[in-house]
């Protein structure tokens, strides 16, 4: 069973979404590019999930979609 649930967002939540999630840097749209940490691959914020944790009653945490990559951005 995965600890990530998927959650379908509109562009502009969406983009709120990674601008509140993400502390280190600013989103200034979701064509702004960031590299993972863990695997390297250059993602844009329409290619980032974001995702509601299970068991945590709608805590919200963004993951890279890479297959087997359990990791989240950075610029």
């Amino acid at each position: 069973m995965s600890a990530y649930a998927p959650f379908q967002l509109d562009p502009e939540d969406k983009l709120d979404a990674l601008r509140y999630l993400d502390k280190f840097h600013f989103w200034h749209s979701l064509d702004d590019e960031r590299r993972c940490h863990r695997c390297g691959r250059f993602l844009t914020g329409r290619q980032i999930s974001v995702m509601e944790l299970q068991g945590t009653r709608g805590k919200l945490a963004l993951k890279c979609p890479t297959a087997g990559c359990q990791s989240t951005p950075k610029g």
